[in-house]
């Protein structure tokens, strides 16, 4: 059987800026539409569209350089390839504050700079906004459909076209931030299909996606450790943040808070909502030579991860209007939590960690961010999850030291198990041949109207006996053994992957078609309880349900009930049509 040949990672190119009004982070940059129009985006982890600040995002009453401050603006009307669709009202997803109305259409979406001959995708979905509340655009690295007005009709993902023009090896991605006060700046990373194993420190903890659309990506925080040169602060009340790198802050209980608030001296403005931090207590923290520890873990007592940050990581400065501030200010990205649905583990976090989601085998891995300059990139590809004709087995996403021989028992094993057992079968088939011939032969007189014509095993079988394994169906028959990427059993379960948009962006300005009152905006319809119809095939036919490449542990009961009371939230984004 031959072997077909897979595209490898792609590699998203960083800017080489650091932009926004909240902070300084790493944009990657993108071409969109014909003629080619750059942009710079920031990534969202939990998105699946590409998000462009519009003409309306710089009024009059902005800076001259507004355009080159939010990453540079596309104008829908000067690009040959667009396809418009219509004006959507935006909702906040996770209750974060976040609303406004996007312009939707479809367009050629490529990477990389005008000139680079970078890969592109035709028909993407785009969408133009103009609100503040996300200074910069987006783009989405999920594979999850979109669903306008209803579900009749779900548009495809840029990763789902992208894995349809062999773009991509498969639905996964690897991530980091980037680093601005790391040196002279250290740049974001994102590979689609694969990761860069030369930025992290691997482990052997996987963490499950959930189920819940719009927080899939949650984590089991065991504690956080706040250290000093001269003292030591614990909070070891767990709790489920979702990691999204589209959320700039940290939201926190507010225990965990006041928490933050003792060790760093801070103090809340009820104004702004934020910490701020004067320059006297900016050169404190930064003598102090503090960091922040996040221990995460799938199960109170079971194997964790320590991510540590130093407090450089949390030192942002805004930068014109922001949050009600006029003027540049320091402050500290902590938000406070209000309940459970709100707990976020923003871009802040993943400055210091990489994260690794799977898609296909429905798990994702948080990792320590290293900083070795002189390392060379080493990409590995996520292979697809049940595509025999290119390997048996997928690829790990945090790889481990002991990973090759644990898989190559197992292969043994279960090759093993099967030739057993068919042998067994051949030999019970003989066996009854042979009996069954001998009473034949017994009987004086046969009986009229039976077929001589013994038939092998079927009743005991109940069907058409296999020998062989297939090459897109595999038997199991070794019981304990579950791995649907290995052998695949022919009942297998789909877990369906919703479709549904996130798009929670565009403000009201007053003055264009982007501002426009609510009962004049569509919204797209979602719902997290789809119907086959509404599932994207390639997604589907990837995915092995809850299969995951390295093993998790069993979830505590304080999991299971906290993602219940998430699934219950209404996370759906943006709002349903409007009577």
């Amino acid at each position: 059987m031959s072997t077909r040949e897979l595209p490898k990672p792609l590699v998203v190119e960083p800017s080489g800026d650091f932009d926004g009004n909240d902070g300084k982070w790493s944009t990657f940059v993108f071409r969109i539409g014909q003629p080619e129009q750059n942009v710079k985006l920031l990534i969202a982890t939990s998105g699946q569209e590409t998000w462009v600040v519009a003409p309306e995002g710089c009024t009059q009453d902005d800076p001259q350089d507004c355009p080159d401050t939010r990453g540079l603006v596309f104008n829908d009307t000067e690009s040959s390839t667009w396809e418009p669709n219509a004006l959507w009202s935006l909702e906040d997803r996770n209750g974060l504050g976040y609303s406004g109305n996007g312009r939707y259409g479809f367009d050629t979406v490529a990477l990389g700079w005008q000139g680079s001959g970078g890969p592109n995708v035709t028909h993407s979905i785009v969408a133009g906004i103009a609100t503040k509340d996300f200074y910069l655009g987006m783009f989405g690295v999920s594979p999850r459909p979109t669903n306008f007005s209803d579900f009749t009709d779900p548009q495809p993902s840029f990763m789902s076209l992208a894995k349809k023009a062999d773009l991509i090896p498969s639905f996964s991605y690897g991530y980091t931030a980037g680093a601005f006060y790391r040196s002279d700046g250290v740049l974001g990373s994102l590979t689609l299909g694969g990761y860069d194993l030369s930025l992290f420190e691997p482990n052997d903890l996987t963490f499950p996606l959930s189920d819940v659309t719009y927080r899939d990506t949650v984590v089991g925080v065991r504690s956080i450790t706040v250290k000093s040169e001269s003292s030591s602060y614990a909070y070891t009340d767990a709790f489920y943040p979702f990691v999204d790198a589209a959320t700039p802050h940290i939201w926190l209980p507010l225990d965990a808070c006041q928490l933050f608030e003792d060790a760093f001296s801070l103090e809340y403005d009820a104004d702004s909502d934020l910490y701020l931090v004067s320059d006297g207590l900016h050169e404190d923290l930064l003598s102090a030579n503090a960091s922040v520890s996040f221990e995460l873990a799938t199960r109170e007592n079971g194997p964790a991860v320590t991510i540590n940050l130093p407090y450089a990581s949390f030192d942002l400065q805004t930068t014109g209007p922001y949050m009600g501030l006029e003027n540049s200010t320091r402050y500290f990205p902590l938000r406070h939590a209000q309940n459970q649905t709100q707990y976020t583990l923003g871009r802040t976090f993943l400055q210091e960690a990489y994260m690794t989601v799977d898609y296909e085998r429905g798990n994702f891995s948080i990792s320590q961010r290293t900083f070795d300059w002189n390392t060379p990139s080493n990409l590995v590809t996520i292979l697809p999850a049940n595509s025999s004709d290119v390997s048996p087995m997928g690829t790990d996403p945090i790889p481990s030291s002991n990973s090759t021989p644990r898989r190559t028992f197992l292969i043994v094993g279960i090759v093993a198990g099967i030739v057993s057992l068919i042998l067994l079968i051949l030999a019970f088939v003989f066996y009854r041949r042979i009996r069954n011939a001998r009473r034949a032969k017994n009987e004086k007189k046969p009986v009229k109207g039976v077929d001589p014509y013994i038939r092998p095993i079927e009743p005991e079988l109940g069907g058409h006996p296999r020998f062989e394994v297939e090459e897109d169906r595999g038997i199991h028959e070794i019981p304990g053994i579950s791995m649907a990427w290995e052998l695949e059993d022919k009942d297998k379960r789909t877990h369906e992957m919703m479709g549904a948009p996130m798009v929670w962006e565009l403000e009201d300005t007053g003055k264009t078609e982007l501002a426009v009152s609510e009962h004049e905006v569509k919204s797209i319809s979602t719902d997290t309880r789809a119907s086959d119809t509404e599932v994207e095939s390639d997604v589907e036919e990837n995915r092995t349900g809850s299969t995951v490449v390295s093993p998790v542990s069993p979830l505590s009961p304080a999991w299971l009930r906290a993602q219940e009371d998430l699934a219950a939230f209404s996370t759906v984004s943006p709002r349903s049509p409007r009577p």
